[in-house]
Parts: C-alpha cells; structure tokens; sequence
C-alpha cells in the first residue's frame, strides 16, 4: 500500500511540475509583443511596358504591377535589428518579440544608426516597415560612386563582364545582358529583377536602401550579404 501511494505521489509530482512547466512557457509567450519587419520596395516606372518575360518574373517575386506606381513588400528574413538599444533576433518569417507591457519602441537597423519610433497597431503589435524606391536608390548609388570611386572606370552603356569591379551587382539579374543602365533606360529594370541587389533588398535588413553599396558598406556589400561573388557576374 506504501509503495502504491508513493507512486501516485511521484505521479502527481511529475504531473505537476509538467503543469507549472506550461503555464511558465505560456505565461512567458503571453507577455511577449510580436513585431513584424518588412522592405517596401516601390517604382514609378511603367512596369507594364517590360517585355513579359520581365514582367513574369517582376510578378512572380511578389511585385504588384500597375502602370503608374508597382511596389513589392518583403517580410526580411536576415541581419540585425536594433529594438530598445539592444540587438534583437529576426525569425524566418520576419517576426521578432518584444515586452507586451510598451506602447512604443525605437529600432535601428545598425548599432550607431538612427533611430526611429514605432507604435502599437490595431492588433497590439509593432510593424517596421521601410520605403525603397528604384529610382532614388540607382540615383544615389550612381552618384556617390562616380564620385567616390576611381577604379568605376565604367559606366552607363558599359557592358560588364565576369570578375570587373561593380559598385553594385543591381544588374546581374537572369534576363540581363550584362549592361549598366540609368534609371530613364527600360533595361534597367530588365537588369534588375533578381539581380543581387534586388534579393538582398528582398530579404536584408543590411541593405536597406540606397546607402550601403559602396558608401557605408563595401562595393557589391549586396552580394556579400547574401553570400554571392563581390565582382560582376552573371545569373
């Protein structure tokens, strides 16, 4: 009988501790925020007027095509997040936690970057989202390097080959023919679709925008995010 009772003793022992076991994990799980991470990537350029092989593959990366304005949003899914002045983990679907008990957070993309302010939504979660558009970013990115960088021997019209020095690979996508076009050509946005530059912005907090490729970051910092050659080549 003794034996019996200490058994049902260490069974509701076992029981219990599995219980509070839950309610920690749940009761931790309920005081957490959810926070999602996104890249709006926008242009103004008429999307429509691409040959439809482009136009497949803008819309098979998730683009929303329409004549006057086409835009994509990304969950982004790598790099580092900066939320309430600590480094914060970014899951695989672009979600990230923070304290349920805030209304507001700050969030930064790089230890000494700037900071912006983020508040709760309807849903009583944190939403970052961060603009991208095509056309500023080949502006800028062209400028600084024309300016900053003496080995960019080429440029506009150029046709880029294997191993050349590139200040971005924005124009090494699959339907590309190896060119370097300003934002007024259409063939920059042939070049463009799943170039590099185009799947880092996709997917890294890294690369958002104009102002890592050769300027805070490294020439090509695009394909070293994503673990591709740092000179041109071809998809």
């Amino acid at each position: 009988m003794k034996k019996a009772i200490r058994g049902i003793l260490a069974t509701a022992l076992a029981a219990g501790t599995i219980l509070s076991s839950t309610v920690v994990s749940f009761a931790a799980e309920e005081d957490m925020a959810k926070g999602k991470i996104y890249t709006l990537s926008t242009t103004y350029f008429d999307l429509t007027s691409l040959p439809d092989e482009a136009i497949t593959a803008y819309e098979e990366s998730g683009w929303i095509i329409n004549k006057d304005y086409s835009y994509r949003k990304t969950n982004l899914t790598t790099g580092e997040l900066w939320v309430n002045g600590n480094v914060t983990t970014i899951n695989s679907d672009g979600s990230f936690e923070v304290p349920q008990d805030t209304d507001t957070i700050t969030v930064k993309y790089t230890e000494d970057g700037e900071e912006q302010t983020i508040s709760k939504n309807a849903d009583g979660n944190f939403e970052v989202v961060n603009a991208v558009n095509l056309e500023s970013l080949m502006d800028r990115m062209d400028t600084v390097a024309s300016e900053t960088s003496p080995m960019a021997r080429k440029g506009y019209g150029d046709k880029y080959y294997y191993g050349d020095w590139v200040h971005c690979n924005r124009f090494n996508g699959p339907l590309s023919d190896s060119v370097h076009y300003a934002k007024t050509n259409p063939k920059a946005y042939i070049n463009f679709i799943n170039s590099d530059c185009d799947i880092a912005l996709a997917n890294s907090t890294v690369c958002w925008g104009w102002s890592y490729c050769n300027q805070s970051g490294p020439a090509a910092g695009c394909s070293i995010e994503i673990g591709h050659y740092n000179k041109f080549h071809q998809h």
